[in-house]
């Protein structure tokens, strides 16, 4: 996959998606493939599409991509995003699914229902998971309870803004909801703008992979210069920090007891 000419295209789509987070989803979708990590492609918060287009790039076989965003009740938006789907991807629309707000995929979607009201066909099935709808931190935890039924074993939720500083309700609903439901998610990774987390029991795997294939996947392939550090102590679980080289203001080193300096 020529990821330096599929980010091009996404770069075509109206929207918000630092390029950075680009690669970094590439080598974690990517991965998943490799390892034959089947599951559904799923975000809360389309906007016009733009991030749901790099999910839709990395779709293979029978997965679904689905969408969920009130902004698709507004005239216009679905064919703008599936536009913008088919401009950037090979995926086939028929395996694009978009509805309008929660609730309807919940009671009232052409999918096979449970007692419960997920679908059936997305609970545990989905392998990521990218949450950036309305930033309060009540929608904030609605999400996370949606997110926590779809994630499968081995899939990556990611949450939009968790850096930004006009949004702190998104990791207050993150840690209010991992804290009533430990073994839901924990962290991996933080971005300039996004974090990313798994279930607990892929957490140490994740982490090996990050340390050993993305730093080579990123140098190949991201051009600009960055940094990854990794927390270190004999209390929490390790989570990575990756930001590129310019933005590092830390002053971080190999001498700091708390930070390992790894790229």
């Amino acid at each position: 996959m020529d990821f330096k000419d599929i980010n091009e295209k996404i770069d075509t789509v109206e929207g918000f998606f630092q390029p950075l987070d680009q690669y970094i989803w590439d080598w974690i979708l990517s991965l998943q493939n490799e390892e034959n990590t089947y599951g559904h492609l799923v975000e809360v918060g389309v906007y016009k599409g733009k991030s749901l287009c790099k999910l839709a790039q990395h779709q293979k076989g029978s997965e679904h991509i689905l969408g969920i965003d009130h902004w698709l009740t507004e005239e216009g938006y679905k064919s703008t995003v599936l536009n913008a789907i088919k401009k950037t991807s090979n995926v086939s629309l028929g395996y694009v699914n978009l509805i309008p707000n929660k609730s309807e995929f919940i009671s009232g979607t052409s999918f096979t229902h449970d007692t419960t009201g997920i679908t059936t066909d997305f609970r545990n099935l989905s392998r990521f998971v990218h949450i950036d709808g309305e930033h309060s931190g009540y929608c904030a935890y609605k999400d996370l309870e949606l997110a926590d039924q779809m994630l499968g074993p081995k899939g990556i939720l990611a949450m939009d803004d968790w850096t930004t500083l006009f949004y702190p309700d998104i990791a207050d609903a993150f840690y209010r909801y991992i804290i009533a439901n430990p073994n839901s998610f924990k962290i991996l990774l933080t971005s300039e703008c996004k974090m990313y987390a798994c279930r607990p029991r892929e957490h140490s795997n994740y982490l090996w992979r990050m340390e050993t294939k993305m730093v080579p996947f990123l140098k190949e392939h991201y051009e600009k210069p960055f940094r990854l550090f990794r927390t270190k102590n004999y209390v929490d679980t390790p989570k990575m920090v990756i930001m590129h080289q310019e933005n590092d203001h830390s002053s971080a080193d190999t001498r700091d007891s708390a930070i390992d300096v790894l790229v």
